[in-house]
């Protein structure tokens, strides 16, 4: 007949807090009962690990430390965090400054640019008006300058009659020649 302290031994367990039948081995040593030919054999597996179907869990000792631990690692972390946080708002407060530094001189050259283009337009505008604005003065010289290119043509239109004049004088009137001026007829 077969017994508990039989099953567990077909089993694999072999420790004393399992089994009785097994009080040869030691209990702080781990064994392992393996069937060869119809017997049971004990080995000693102390530099051997035991090859476990689930993970017993952690002693109140080791998940206290594993908890610790992770304590440590997030205030480390928050703390990290908290210093690049610090870290990051002096340099956005320093880009918000430089930021709205820059925006003030757009601002002003806006300005600049906007002024100059009115002064320049009012430049155009009094450039066109001065060339379209006839002053006394200089309708009195453009008026003495026609006068000066009528008087022009009419002298030139005097001598030419002049000059047509002279030519039929000349050919009615023959040029006389140094020996009819020295012998008189």
């Amino acid at each position: 007949m077969v017994t508990d302290d039989d099953t567990f031994e077909q089993v694999g367990f072999a420790d004393s807090s399992f089994s009785s039948s097994s009080s040869s081995s030691s209990p702080s040593s781990p064994q392992h009962v393996q069937h060869r030919d119809g017997k049971y054999s004990v080995l000693n597996l102390e530099d051997e690990k035991v090859p476990l179907r689930e993970k017993p869990p952690p002693s109140p000792d080791v998940a206290g430390r594993v908890q610790q631990r992770y304590t440590e690692i997030t205030k480390e972390k928050f703390e990290e965090l908290k210093e690049e946080t610090v870290q990051l708002h002096a340099a956005n407060q320093s880009l918000s400054l430089e930021l709205s530094a820059v925006r003030q001189a757009m601002r002003e050259l806006q300005l600049k640019v906007k002024k100059l283009e009115k002064d320049n337009r009012r430049l155009k505008e009094a450039e066109k008006a001065a060339s379209q604005e006839v002053t006394p003065e200089l309708l009195c010289l453009r008026k003495q300058g026609q006068d000066l290119v009528d008087e022009n043509k009419g002298l030139k239109t005097i001598v030419h009659r002049l000059n047509v004049e002279l030519s039929r004088y000349q050919t009615k009137f023959r040029h006389l020649s140094e020996e009819e001026v020295t012998f008189p007829i």
